[in-house]
């Protein structure tokens, strides 16, 4: 699902896209919080892909 847009995640899922922005959102969230993450330097901000 890496490549697929948020509408099409949350289609599969059975979510409506907003609710699929609100747990990405918090996935995203969880995920910097986390220690192991504290190597990491970000890319940059990911843009959501409309098609």
């Amino acid at each position: 699902m890496a490549d697929l847009p948020v509408t099409e995640c949350a289609a599969v899922l059975g979510l409506g896209p907003d609710n699929m922005k609100k747990i990405l959102k918090k996935a995203l969230q969880t995920l910097r919080k986390s220690p192991r993450m504290d190597a990491c330097e970000p890319a940059g901000w990911a843009k959501e892909v409309h098609r």
